[in-house]
């Protein structure tokens, strides 16, 4: 379950990058860029050393 915090950071995250329609939030947990900037992807660096 998940916070109001966190629901209405994704709602703002999602209408600021042109994603209007909340079934459009799927997209947004698969785009790489995305990711990397909110520190949810490793880091290329961590990824060759594994």
């Amino acid at each position: 379950m998940h916070d109001v915090r966190t629901l209405v950071g994704q709602r703002v995250f999602g209408l600021c990058l042109g994603y209007e329609e909340l079934v459009d939030h799927d997209q947004l947990r698969h785009d790489p860029l995305l990711g990397a900037l909110l520190g949810k992807l490793p880091r290329p660096c961590q990824a060759r050393a594994r």
